[in-house]
């Protein structure tokens, strides 16, 4: 824990699983990384307690249109090294 901190890695897996969530919910979710660019002026908007960081963030909403479900058979983009 000392080499490397373990919030990043923890934050990241929860976003992760709230994706996962918002999708079974029906709701369309994206996980943002390019707003970190302007993350002291995030968190001053947000009004952050000095003792949190943006770590990142993530939209969430009801898509205004559905995608396409033409995809490729998982054999033609998946394979295995041995």
């Amino acid at each position: 824990r000392r080499s490397a901190p373990t919030a990043i890695q923890s934050a990241a897996a929860a976003v992760a699983t709230m994706l996962l969530a918002f999708y079974q919910m029906g709701l369309g979710a994206v996980w943002l990384g390019a707003p970190l660019l302007a993350k002291k002026e995030i968190e001053t908007l947000l009004k952050a307690p000095p003792n949190f960081s943006l770590v990142c963030l993530v939209a969430v909403g009801y898509a205004d249109e559905s995608p396409k479900k033409d995809r490729k058979p998982v054999e033609e983009v998946l394979g295995f090294i041995r």
